[in-house]
């Protein structure tokens, strides 16, 4: 993983597109919870807070879209809620993903800051010549 993520470091518009890769499974999943869910389960897989006592009222694709940022970066406000069975499980997946996500995100940016910095170069170049580290490919 250290590999993958200091190679990562190295390409300029990696962090570019691990932020779009991050929005484009926010997309996914809320065609998820918009579309295949009720689909597959013939009920809402979302609903408003205020309505889980009535019948759940289908949500759009901007409020199943708004529910998919707001799960998938650990936020959830708790307005929109899942109230199907695979909108509970997809919302734990999306959750679960969202969290690694994030926590990946903050490392190739940290490892990004590192590998711009002067001091950390001449520390590796130092660690390299004395063979305490391998050099990277």
């Amino acid at each position: 993983m250290d590999k993958i993520l200091l190679r990562m470091a190295k390409i300029s518009a990696s962090p570019q597109r691990a932020i779009l890769f991050f929005l484009a499974m926010s997309v996914v999943f809320s065609l998820l919870y918009w579309v295949l869910f009720p689909l597959l389960e013939g009920t809402p897989s979302l609903g408003y807070s205020a309505n889980r006592v009535s019948s759940p009222q289908s949500v759009g694709f901007l409020d199943c879209l708004y529910f998919s940022v707001t799960t998938q970066t650990t936020v959830g406000y708790g307005d929109i809620t899942p109230v199907s069975v695979l909108g509970k499980i997809g919302t734990v997946v999306q959750a679960a993903f969202g969290f690694c996500y994030l926590a990946f995100l903050v490392s190739l940016f940290t490892s990004k800051a590192m590998m711009g910095s002067k001091v950390i170069k001449t520390h590796l170049r130092h660690a390299i010549e004395k063979g305490k580290v391998l050099p990277m490919r």
